[in-house]
């Protein structure tokens, strides 16, 4: 069983801004493909990660979405 949120991770997590900013430029950088920028941004973020903060990044680079699909084609249902 799986609990979903009935709210979005980024409006209803609690993550402060300084964070926030951090996730954000992550997330420009990953879609722009500036690896050097990903490496600083991660150092950064390293240090004030915790699991709110990293299931709110992985919100924002749309990687539930991925992992809903690969897991419904490894059960032969997609």
């Amino acid at each position: 069983m799986h609990n979903h949120p009935a709210t979005p991770l980024a409006d209803s997590h609690p993550v402060t801004e300084p964070v926030r900013g951090l996730i954000d430029a992550i997330v420009l950088a990953t879609r722009t493909g500036d690896d050097p920028a990903i490496r600083a941004l991660l150092t950064q973020l390293a240090p004030v990660a915790d699991t709110t903060t990293l299931l709110l990044l992985r919100y924002r680079l749309g990687l539930h979405e991925q992992q809903m699909n690969a897991s419904a084609s490894h059960n032969g249902t997609v």
